[in-house]
């Protein structure tokens, strides 16, 4: 059996999550919205396992910051797991990111908008309207969002063929979404004076850098099985590295690659941490501070989350702790050793 604890973070990173409180108010929002109806109890479930995730990253913020953060997320997946798990064919999904494309570069919404377009629209509006005259805070926050939504597409081809493990890992930088969850708290905490100087800072963007590899090696371990049952798998580093080992009998070795990986990644992130405020005066320490330690509540935070949601759960998953959250509605129950060994894979 594996553990999750072999992935590593200083003891100071430790947190508590925030309130759940704010899921049954999104929940109320898809209802109205059309994306789901009352009685669908699998995606309502489905959906708030995902969303669960918002305590973990924001443990410190207040419920309105909770709502605008956990709305925003709940979209994006609504948004990204059709796209990623090729639902539709090619045209229709390019057509569904180009068209999100310009509703959030003109904040107007198409002709005929869907019901997910509408209630995309009146998520960035609220986030416009939190950031008051700070507009630049959105315009990054929207900047980043359209980096992300034009990588799912990109993302899901790379099932398509072998992969090198560092192609996987460019292009996963991008999509794994850390940087846009970064971008919200941009939103939530609009009036910080963060000089312009330090967002361009190459220090503080290689910090964004090592926590989106981080989070994504902790989501590849998690999400490996619910991955293989969806079909997918092959653009998951995990299993990557698995199969370039020789099959599911090195996966102890593989895990370990991985974990090393991620440890790697913190250490550099406390050692590029020091760096970067050892060049800014006291006040702007202090400025730029909440959003490198909301980094780490990312990277902690989603290690901390992936045992607790029954998103990736399994009865017999490889890490032991993903055992216990398992939910009748979510089945992500596979035969690893079938899966990794089955040539169409």
């Amino acid at each position: 059996m594996l553990c999750i604890n072999d992935f590593y973070y200083p003891k100071e990173w430790d947190l508590v999550p925030n309130s759940f409180n704010y899921i049954d108010t999104i929940i109320k929002e898809i209802i109205g919205f059309g994306l789901s109806k009352e009685n669908d109890e699998k995606l309502k479930m489905t959906m708030s396992q995902a969303i669960s995730v918002c305590a973990y990253f924001w443990p410190f913020s207040n419920e309105e910051q909770m709502v605008l953060g956990g709305s925003v997320m709940c979209w994006c997946v609504f948004f990204d797991d059709p796209l990623d798990s090729n639902k539709f064919d090619e045209k229709k999904g390019l057509e569904i990111v180009r068209r999100t494309e310009k509703l959030l570069l003109t904040r107007t919404l198409p002709n005929n908008p869907t019901n997910l377009e509408k209630y995309a629209f009146s998520i960035f509006e609220k986030c416009f309207n939190y950031c008051g005259a700070n507009t630049h805070m959105y315009d990054m926050f929207t900047k980043i969002t359209i980096q992300w939504i034009n990588s799912i597409i990109p993302f899901s081809k790379l099932n398509e063929l072998p992969v090198h493990p560092e192609t996987l890992k460019y292009i996963r930088k991008i999509n794994v979404g850390v940087e846009f969850t970064q971008s919200i708290l941009y939103v939530m905490h609009s009036n910080n004076k963060v000089d312009l100087k330090v967002w361009g800072n190459p220090i503080y963007q290689k910090l964004v850098d090592l926590s989106s590899f981080n989070v994504s090696f902790v989501n590849d371990a998690a999400s490996a099985c619910k991955e293989m049952k969806d079909g997918g798998g092959g653009s998951n580093l995990f299993i990557i590295i698995i199969k370039r080992l020789g099959g599911i009998e090195f996966i102890k070795e593989a895990y370990k690659q991985l974990t090393d990986l991620s440890k790697d990644c913190v250490e550099e992130f406390c050692y590029y941490e020091k760096l970067l405020l050892s060049g800014l005066s006291k006040q702007q320490q202090n400025e730029i501070q909440i959003f490198v330690d909301h980094l780490k509540c990312l990277m902690k935070g989603n290690q901390i989350w992936s045992t607790k949601t029954s998103r990736y759960a399994m009865e017999d998953h490889p890490i032991f702790q993903l055992r216990s959250s398992t939910n009748k509605l979510i089945d992500n129950n596979i035969n690893m050793k079938v899966s990794l060994t089955n040539k169409d894979f």
